[in-house]
């Protein structure tokens, strides 16, 4: 009766084993299949980024870098100012006595047409921070409207 106890000891303890063991299989496919989901929709992430953000980045990049320079076509000189200016400023630029005011408060100078510049900073919607290219300018940097900044390559009528 002893070895019989025994027997049925170990037959049990071997199907508790055996439990425990496919339990524990069942946890690890479980957890693999949950590693699988996020690196899985993780890849998906990074193309995502990589096919909608990372041309438009490098596009950013390539068209900052490229030569521009200041054209007015409306006049001789491009109105560069000293800070960043209002939509009023930018609205009233073809009012001379607005510009001429600006000029005389010292908030605005004049540079000519087709003066080479480098874009700074193009966050703002209506105007551009551009540094003048070249030694012999006194002021170099300055906001300008954005319609005033366009590509050298750009072969413009002049006055």
């Amino acid at each position: 009766m002893k070895n019989v106890l025994i027997v049925i000891a170990a037959i049990v303890g071997f199907f508790f084993v055996l439990g425990l063991f496919w339990r524990l299989l069942g946890l690890l496919t479980l957890l693999s299949w949950v590693i699988a989901f996020v690196v899985f929709w993780g890849v998906v992430a990074y193309v995502c980024y990589l096919i909608f953000f990372k041309k438009k980045a490098q596009a950013v990049v390539s068209e900052i870098s490229k030569s521009f320079k200041l054209y007015d076509p409306h006049k001789s000189s491009v109105l560069l100012f000293r800070s960043p200016p209002t939509i009023q400023d930018l609205a009233l630029l073809n009012d001379e006595l607005h510009v001429t005011k600006l000029e005389l408060n010292g908030q605005a100078f004049r540079v000519d047409n087709d003066t080479k510049v480098v874009i700074l900073d193009e966050k703002d919607a209506q105007s551009v921070k551009v540094k003048i290219a070249g030694k012999d300018a006194k002021e170099r940097v300055g906001w300008v409207h954005r319609s005033s900044v366009v590509s050298e390559t750009k072969q413009l009528p002049h006055k």
